[in-house]
């Protein structure tokens, strides 16, 4: 069911404050979502091509049948990954000779497993996800 359209590049903006919670619309009182998002132009840009070969690459070299199934099931693994890292990170869990520098390091790694897993999933699904991301979160 996977698009063809693999040159496809995902803009990831962030607000610079990690605190600010999102409040009734707009987010902030008089100003608009358009104006807050002008300001905010801290991005990520990621290459979905390249995650794409990634994944295949890693796919072709360990037998794996990507599948509709494989997609759902390899970003639930990544999320086990990912809490088991946080639960490290945060010293809920064995650190397992890690030191904290390493601990954050295997955190910081797990969110790119995720975050690169749910954009497979979403690719393979057809899910264009600026677009839902604009309708669900930011009501544009």
């Amino acid at each position: 069911m996977g698009h063809a359209d693999n040159a496809r590049h995902y803009t990831v903006k962030f607000l610079t404050e990690p605190h600010d919670k999102p409040q009734t619309t707009p987010f902030v009182i008089g100003r608009t979502r358009t104006e807050l998002m002008a300001e905010h132009n801290e991005t990520v840009h990621i290459p979905l091509s390249l995650i794409e070969q990634v994944s295949r690459a890693y796919a072709e070299k360990f037998h794996i049948d990507r599948t509709d199934n494989y997609f759902m099931l390899k970003l639930q693994e990544e999320m086990g990954e990912l809490t088991q890292a946080f639960m490290m990170l945060h010293q809920m869990g064995r650190k397992k000779g890690c030191s904290a520098e390493e601990r954050q390091c295997a955190f910081s790694d797990e969110i790119a497993d995720v975050l690169c897993h749910l954009l497979l999933l979403a690719h393979h699904h057809g899910v264009d996800i600026e677009q839902a991301v604009k309708a669900k979160w930011l009501c544009l």
